[in-house]
């Protein structure tokens, strides 16, 4: 897929590019780490066990590649003779860390890292005065549950109106990304189809209105993959593991029924 061994391209396993600086592939390993580690819960609504296991395998493998000079510098030049364009890694940046901030961003594709954040927040100490203490603020109060909105609460007791959810116009229909104009004639089409290749499943996100970006964000599937993915560019995706997750998240954002579109798709991959 990639002219690499077994169709697996080490730089696209761990999503850097061929240039990358070994720190840069440090933390992409570290990355890949956490979001293929079994105890991500989220992990298996993509991925079974077995091929979770695989992953992870896959994972170690490219960065024993990649983290070593002298492995990584031969796999380059396998690519190349296999026509992959590899440019020299670019030079490392000297830091002085020392005179850096000490802070650390939340990365949501990594567990604990927002926590992780929040606790190297750094909190101001305030003056030492001969003021009074301030009194101490009463707690906020937040809705208990996306249809409950809290009227009246006290030490004692808490009033709650339960909200109606809203209901759909009429000839609007619902997908969990939004809403969408139904049209008789492409919801037919929707359901007799059994073979979903890039172009119509691009025609089903157009006609759900889901722009291309709001997929990628909510499926958490660079726009690069989606578009690639859209066009039948099959040599421009990953590895079959990773866009059989792809196909799984796409179809449950656009409300397809996924064995169809996975099955399918991957049938198509597997010819080209």
């Amino acid at each position: 897929m990639f002219g690499s061994k077994d169709g697996v391209n080490y730089y696209e396993v761990l999503e850097v590019p061929p240039d990358a600086v070994p720190a840069e592939i440090q933390r992409a390993y570290q990355r890949a780490k956490a979001t293929y580690s079994q105890d991500n819960p989220a992990l298996y609504s993509m991925f079974s066990r077995e091929e979770a296991r695989d992953l992870l395998k896959l994972v170690d493998e490219a960065y024993s590649v990649l983290g070593n000079n002298q492995l990584r510098r031969a796999y380059d030049e396998s690519l190349q003779k296999n026509g992959v364009p590899i440019a020299a890694p670019r030079s490392a940046v000297s830091v002085d860390h020392q005179a850096l901030p000490d802070f650390v961003v939340p990365d949501p594709s990594i567990p604990g890292s927002v926590e992780i954040a929040a606790a190297h927040q750094t909190i101001p100490m305030p003056l030492v005065t001969n003021a009074a203490p301030a009194p101490t603020p009463t707690p906020a109060v937040f809705e208990q549950g996306p249809r409950e909105t809290v009227i009246v609460t006290t030490s004692e007791f808490t009033v709650r109106k339960r909200e109606t959810p809203p209901t759909l116009k009429p000839g609007m229909a619902k997908c969990p990304m939004g809403t969408y104009a139904v049209d008789a004639a492409m919801e037919q089409e929707i359901a007799a189809k059994d073979e979903f290749d890039g172009p119509f499943l691009k025609k089903i996100r157009t006609y759900k209105q889901v722009p291309l970006e709001k997929l990628s964000e909510s499926s958490r599937i660079g726009k690069t993959y989606l578009i690639a993915l859209e066009s039948n560019d099959f040599k421009n995706l990953p590895a079959p593991v990773f866009l059989r997750g792809f196909l799984v998240q796409i179809a449950r954002q656009l409300g397809l029924d996924e064995n169809k579109v996975v099955t399918s798709y991957m049938k198509l991959a597997k010819k080209s």
